[in-house]
């Protein structure tokens, strides 16, 4: 029988509420593979999805934003289908039997649900999965067998759910061995089971990003992890890094996010093991200080981002060891750098490219200096924030870079003061919308705010 050349269909659903709605579908491609449906009618209607004008063609299945509740067991029938895309609806619940009719399926997101639970055969159909996307529901908990029969899974993202780690069973994953990708951001980890990822072989990527830990977890650096790439662990609740073992496994790590946390202290036995590191992200925390031989080891390091800390202090044998590329020291409390410190960052073997200092207390002449440098390196860098009202630099009568911590306390006060009378300057200007000048005094030193000369 020749296939019907009509691209257009239309379905209705039954309404709660009383309400009239339907969604609008139609394939987007000649052949008839992509199936991508809209809503239209009434918005914000509650929907319940009955049937789909699928054919023995249709591989792909567009439901994105439809205001789903409900999926009948026979509307995703088709045993062609490899991609479904149900994210951004109402589903509050999936029966057993709703994806069993998929067994070719390859990909399915369901995020930005309201799901709260889920069957523990939901996925008995499906042993070809190799996506699936749960982000952003209402998950509690898991339970053992969900994922069985998922043999071929390599991303799972169960990230921003309401999961607790302490209820985790360790086989939770016992037949996912392939996964590559695995996000529980935004979860509850505390108290997880060492041994919950004790059955992947391959993970490269794992994501805790706020998951409410105050120490590198346990469970993310075992042995069988050597095959993680990328460990992101930011926006936690982490102070200190001590545990010389914590890092022992993971020889093939090349990123590891600790942004915003809470670090005040790395010993620098913690991070040695992490020869293959290239970038180390130790943004948003609370440093003062780093050992001179924190990054050594790290032979394989290209991008250290120290933004945002509360460093007044680092020395160029620091970095000498590494590939260095990319440097961020911005945002931190240093009022002068060594002699000819970004210099002596272009050597053999490294070629650093970008360099980034600014928001800084700096003395003047010790900025200028840097300046000097950067431009003749031709290192990507900038000196102040756009739209911000701020200073860039301050200078005693001399004139002259000071590198004597002694009187570190002095310049940053001066820039603080600085920066705390502009704060008060923006505020007026903002109510008031006048060009004053805000009057700024200090004894014995002039402050500048303005672009150091070249």
């Amino acid at each position: 029988m020749a296939r019907k050349k009509s691209l257009w269909c239309y379905f209705f659903l039954v309404v709660l509420k009383e309400t009239s709605a339907s969604v609008e579908c139609s394939f987007i491609d000649a052949q008839e593979i992509i199936l991508m449906c809209i809503p239209v009618g009434v918005p914000d209607v509650i929907l319940k999805l009955e049937s789909l004008p699928l054919n023995g063609y249709t591989e792909m299945v567009l439901l994105r934003a439809c205001g789903i509740t409900e999926l009948e067991h026979d509307s995703l029938k088709k045993t062609s289908l490899k991609y479904i895309d149900l994210s951004e609806n109402r589903l509050k619940e999936l029966d057993s039997d709703s994806l069993h009719n998929s067994p070719s399926l390859a990909y399915l997101n369901i995020s930005n649900n309201l799901l709260s639970r889920l069957p523990v055969d939901l996925f008995v159909g499906n042993p070809h999965l190799l996506v699936l996307d749960l982000k952003n529901n209402f998950l509690g908990n898991l339970d053992v067998g969900v994922f069985d029969s998922l043999v071929q899974l390599h991303t799972l993202d169960l990230s921003w759910n309401l999961l607790l780690g302490k209820d985790l069973s360790s086989l939770l994953f016992v037949n996912n061995k392939y996964i590559t990708y695995l996000s529980f951001a935004g979860n509850d980890m505390n108290g997880t089971p060492d041994s919950l990822l004790q059955s992947l072989e391959v993970l490269e990527v794992l994501d805790l990003n706020s998951c409410g830990i105050t120490e590198v977890a346990k469970f993310a650096t075992q042995s069988n992890l050597k095959t993680i790439k990328e460990l992101n662990l930011s926006s936690n609740k982490i102070s200190k890094l001590v545990n010389e073992e914590i890092f022992k496994n993971l020889h093939n790590l090349e990123i590891l996010n600790l942004a915003h946390n809470e670090l005040e202290h790395i010993d620098e036995n913690v991070v040695a093991p992490l020869r293959n590191l290239k970038v180390f992200n130790l943004s948003h925390n609370e440093l003062t200080y780093l050992s001179d031989n924190l990054f050594r080891r790290m032979l394989s390091l290209e991008n250290i981002d120290l933004s945002h800390n509360l460093i007044s202090k680092v020395e160029v044998e620091m970095f000498l060891n590494n590939p260095l590329k990319i440097l961020n020291l911005s945002f931190n409390m240093f009022t002068f750098l060594p002699n000819t410190f970004s210099m002596s960052l272009r050597k053999p073997n490294a070629n650093i490219t970008e360099f980034y200092f600014h928001q800084n207390p700096w003395q003047c002449a010790c900025l200028k200096e840097i300046l000097y440098e950067v431009d003749h390196l031709k290192v990507t860098h900038k000196t102040d924030v756009p739209g911000y009202m701020r200073p860039i630099c301050v200078t005693s009568l001399e004139m002259r870079c000071i590198r004597d911590d002694s009187v570190n306390d002095v310049f940053r006060n001066m820039y603080y003061n600085i920066l705390d009378g502009n704060r008060i300057w923006n505020t007026i200007r903002d109510s008031s919308n006048r060009c004053l000048k805000p009057r700024l005094h200090t004894a014995h030193f002039r402050a500048v705010s303005k672009e150091v000369g070249r």
